[in-house]
């Protein structure tokens, strides 16, 4: 019985070419342009080995990729500086450039509850108003606390009243120790009272915690804030945020944890707005993300004007400390031609346009 070796030798052509094109996507770092990279000699060797399969011999060759017809013109070169790389200066430049993702979230966030369930009495601010702290946002009901206060009071000076009665009679060998100190314990039960049901009191007003805006008002006035899944469990009535300061939050590459240190300028262009604010970096993560490679990045922005809202986002531009150092040289080349109000101005307005430092040094060499 004969065997036919046509489908063992098409198998290993098969893999030849694909471990040739795989080898030459991982070099360049894209799939489909790599079958264009591929050599010449690469090209050969896969034809020579698929004229195992032209009894006729020289046919498979003549229409293999190895004509010249068939090669391109010109394979890009992979060092060309077309193709960027992460190593590259243009690639770096490119990427700060463009800049990273980044939401703007409130310094402080709260969603108040209420600890006691009574009906909602009054209701004093609104979706987007502004609050000061300790001032009044919701009023409960408080008739029954109020009472429970009070009768709390009532047997705590009768307690009292009690303990020194029998202290008197300890004096003059009536009364015994035990009884002494069972009047000093009705006394410290009694506080006890009094204190739960004037914290149950003050519980009935909601007050602001911070100084903040009202971001959402779950209750209404005459509505009994419970949760709808159990009566007894407290439920969530107004929302909360301290926006004075926004934080910054963003998620960077981890190759960029040994450049980037707290103090680095940070340029944020805000998408909703249009406008740029500068800040600098505050935190860096402690961790690094090892599934997505990434550490979280934070800044700070004061917004006491009012001027952002929590959850606008934008893209921010990271001045890296070289090209910091890059400006301050550049600096020193110009003094003597520019104010330093007017050379800085010039210097952000570069930037926009895709500012290097390393060019601007050898320009100024080259005019040297």
């Amino acid at each position: 019985m004969s065997i036919s070796l046509k489908p063992i030798v098409f198998f290993l052509i098969s893999s030849l070419a694909l471990i040739f094109v795989s080898l030459k996507a991982a070099e360049v770092g894209d799939a489909s342009l790599a079958v264009e990279w591929l050599d010449s000699d690469e090209w050969d060797l896969i034809a020579d080995a698929s004229d195992l399969l032209d009894m006729d011999g020289g046919a498979a060759k003549k229409q293999g990729p190895t004509s010249e017809a068939h090669l391109p013109e010109s394979r890009p070169d992979i060092s060309s500086p077309d193709i960027p790389s992460f190593e590259s200066h243009e690639y770096s430049h490119f990427f700060r450039e463009e800049g990273y993702p980044i939401v703007l979230d409130p310094v402080r966030s709260a969603m108040l509850s209420a600890l006691v369930i009574s009906p909602v009495v009054k209701v004093t601010k609104k979706m987007g108003d502004r609050v000061r702290k300790g001032e009044l946002l919701i009023e409960l009901e408080a008739t029954t606390f109020a009472a429970a206060y009070e009768k709390a009071r009532a047997a705590l000076a009768k307690a009292q009243t009690e303990l020194v009665a029998k202290r008197e009679l300890f004096k003059d060998r009536i009364a015994s120790t035990f009884e002494v100190k069972e009047a000093e314990a009705a006394v410290a039960s009694a506080l006890a009272d009094v204190a739960s049901t004037k914290k149950s009191l003050s519980d009935t007003k909601i007050l602001a915690p911070y100084d903040g805006k009202v971001v959402s008002l779950f209750v209404e006035e005459a509505e009994l804030p419970h949760s709808h899944n159990n009566r007894n469990e407290n439920r969530e009535m107004i929302e909360l945020i301290d926006d004075q300061t926004l934080v910054g939050k963003m998620l960077l590459p981890s190759s960029l944890i040994m450049t980037m240190h707290v103090g680095d300028l940070v340029r944020i262009r805000v998408k909703e707005t249009g406008k740029t604010v500068e800040t600098a970096i505050k935190r860096i993560g402690a961790a690094i993300d090892p599934s997505s490679a990434t550490v979280k990045v934070e800044v700070e922005i004061d917004n006491r004007e009012g001027q952002l809202l929590a959850g606008m986002s934008g893209v921010a531009v990271i001045e890296p400390p070289q090209q910091q150092a890059g400006r301050k040289e550049v600096s020193m080349l110009t003094k003597d031609s520019y104010s330093s109000d007017t050379w800085w101005d010039g210097e952000l307005e570069r930037l926009d346009r895709g500012f290097d430092a390393d060019a601007a040094l050898e320009e100024k060499d080259d005019e040297r």
